[in-house]
């Protein structure tokens, strides 16, 4: 099953289930950003962000984000605190931004490959074609944007 059915289905139960227990209809996530989700590169570290923004890390636990998607087919990686992953270049920071689908900046827009099951999923910056990478250190900026390569372990995220 492809993750954008996957979402579908989440987002299809969560506005059913909030329907039978509220009497109207909500979003799937109590902020409205999107489906939640973590995201865990296949080094074993988990995408973490700042709450004030900025460059990211991995860390050992996980870490909440939302995932929404826009009608060009890309998708939107917005963290807890309301910031949008984005990329310049081969810098990922988190910033703030209209996370809602659609009003995001062409920066803040992903595009995410399923490599298969078991294989995880590439997030590619939609400006510039580099995949998201993290250099298996828990220090700030270890996550970047580099040039692809699906099988490299640095750039599967699950």
């Amino acid at each position: 099953m492809s993750k954008g059915r996957v979402v579908k289905a989440f987002v299809v139960a969560a506005a059913a289930a909030s329907l039978l227990t509220c009497g109207m209809s909500g979003s799937a996530s109590a902020d409205g950003y999107g489906s939640p989700i973590t995201w865990r590169s296949a080094l074993g570290g988990w995408l973490w962000a700042d709450q004030n923004g900025g460059s990211l890390n991995v860390i050992s636990e996980p870490f909440q984000w939302y995932d929404s998607e826009n009608s060009d087919g890309t998708w939107n990686e917005v963290d807890v605190y309301g910031h949008c992953l984005a990329a310049y270049g081969r810098n990922v920071v988190t910033e703030n931004c209209n996370p809602t689908p659609n009003h995001t900046s062409a920066n803040e827009r992903w595009h995410e490959h399923f490599q298969g099951s078991g294989q995880g999923w590439n997030l590619i910056s939609a400006t510039t074609g580099y995949y998201l990478d993290e250099t298996g250190s828990d220090t700030w900026g270890s996550v970047y944007a580099h040039d692809g390569n699906a099988n490299n372990n640095n750039e599967r995220w699950f």
